[in-house]
């Protein structure tokens, strides 16, 4: 049951480690969705990073082809050739079926010399050019898959398929594996490349469509985040506490109950201008002063800009980030992609070093997203994976303040949220002010009035509580 790591980053976790060894994979998929790309990089990396010589055989294009496409991705497939790690071998179909029968062919003879363990064949869907007969087509697929596991080769079929092809081929039945590629346009309107295991005999995989992205160095596939089933029991069981941590603000800090709790998350929501992101710096700039390192995942605004806003407000974030203890992730929201965030959030957290997050904000994730469910998800995974890491997180997102306060809250947020507080504007004896009302903490008591703050050059500073009749007067 050996493995056999893909060498593509993404697809080997999707995998959970790779394909097993001497298998079959269909990767099937309309023209210009990266299909040979990923057979090349399955070869380039067998080679590079595991040893293992590489044979390829095209119906489509010239070797001299194929090593500059590859150039591209920086991928020397020529030294390789040179070097007898790699024998890419152009032929027609007709001529690869006569050597697959032959066992002095060129092909078996390139398999048993060079040691080959990896192959990739673009494209099988050629073999249609010997025969239209589908029991003829099935026997020829046979015959090379018969070969194929007899040696153990772990082999690439790439295989095309059109935009309105509806029906299971049959290569899809025979086959160990079938990954299908696909370009699609999102209910948001956005295209993008996605990469979906279809199935992989033998072993498990991550069900889901899987978005694709090439960089300089080829296709990187970023998993669609699938929170973990945890089953705690027997003595592994974790010792149960709960302990506070200031949010850097003395006044909330009483709101709260002392404190916000160590690994919980907290939703600050509020109308704009009321200071959400404000928040979250003193949230940052506390732990900072305490030794606790901080991750801040700003989608809107550029970090020189937050660092210079977060001066303006008595809070120096540049030392904490020339000392380490301070880390940005930016990324601009107009066509976001969010499973390539949350896996740059998940290696910023890998070293276990991070303990407080701030994500500024949701309002950028929502202009992505059409369904709350579907930001639902991807804010519960991001907490299963801020949870695996004990990290305590914030979370910044937009209400608007023409609607009754308990309809403020999206209740798909509400519900997956340790902590919620709100933050609005209020007429109160004549002036507009800002206010700040917890809506909720689990497990804990906490303040139900509502208070009024201030943004000043030395941060934000709490009021004390209003009275019923002053609330009451403003309305």
């Amino acid at each position: 049951m050996e493995k056999v790591r893909m060498g593509i980053e993404g697809l080997d976790e999707i995998l959970y480690g790779g394909i097993l060894r001497g298998g079959s994979i269909l990767v099937e998929g309309t023209p210009g969705v990266g299909k040979t790309t990923l057979g090349m990089q399955f070869i380039h990396e067998g080679i590079v990073k595991y040893g293992e010589a590489g044979l390829i055989v095209t119906f489509e294009e010239v070797p001299v082809q194929m090593y500059r496409d590859a150039l591209n991705f920086g991928w020397d497939l020529r030294r390789l050739s040179q070097e007898g790690k790699l024998r890419v071998i152009p032929t027609s179909p007709a001529v690869f079926q006569q050597q697959i029968d032959s066992p002095e062919g060129l092909i078996q003879r390139a398999l048993r010399e060079m040691d080959v363990r990896r192959i990739m064949i673009d494209s099988i869907t050629h073999f249609q050019r010997i025969t239209s007969d589908p029991i003829a087509l099935r026997e020829l697929l046979n015959r090379l898959l018969n070969l194929l596991r007899q040696g153990e080769y772990t082999t690439i079929l790439v295989g095309e398929v059109t935009p309105s092809a509806a029906d299971i081929s049959f290569e899809e039945y025979v086959v160990d594996a079938v990954f299908r590629l696909s370009f699609e346009i999102t209910p948001e309107g956005q295209s993008g490349r996605y990469l979906e295991v279809i199935k992989a005999r033998g072993q498990d995989f991550m069900p889901g469509k899987h978005a694709v992205a090439f960089g300089p160095q080829g296709m990187m596939v970023y998993p669609t985040p699938q929170p973990k089933v945890r089953v705690l029991s027997g003595e592994g069981r974790p010792p149960l506490g709960l302990e506070r941590i200031s949010t850097g603000i003395a006044g909330l800090d009483d709101m709260l109950g002392g404190g916000l709790f160590r690994g919980f998350a907290t939703l600050i929501a509020g109308e704009d201008g009321t200071g959400k992101t404000a928040v979250g710096v003193h949230f940052l700039h506390e732990g900072a002063n305490q030794g606790e390192k901080g991750l801040f995942i700003s989608l809107a605004e550029k970090p020189h800009k937050i660092v210079s806003l977060a001066s303006a407000i008595g809070m120096d974030l540049r030392s904490p980030l020339e000392s380490d203890l301070l880390t940005f992730i930016h990324r601009p929201p107009m066509g976001l992609n969010l499973n390539e965030l949350y896996c740059q959030i998940r290696e910023a957290l890998a070293d276990g070093s991070v303990r407080r997050v701030l994500f500024d904000s949701l309002a950028d994730v929502e202009i992505n997203i059409t369904s709350p469910v579907r930001l639902r998800d991807f804010v519960y995974s991001l907490l299963d994976l801020f949870d695996e890491h004990q990290v305590t997180s914030i979370f910044t997102a937009n209400v608007h303040g023409d609607v009754r306060e308990t309809a403020q809250v999206d209740p798909h947020l509400a519900l997956i949220m340790d902590t919620i507080v709100l933050l609005r504007y209020r007429e109160i004896e004549g002036r507009r002010r800002k206010v700040a009302t917890v809506l909720k903490i689990r497990g804990s008591d906490h303040d139900p009035g509502t208070r009024g703050y201030k943004i000043t050059p030395k941060g934000v500073i709490m009021g004390p509580a209003f009275a019923v009749r002053d609330i009451l007067m403003g309305t």
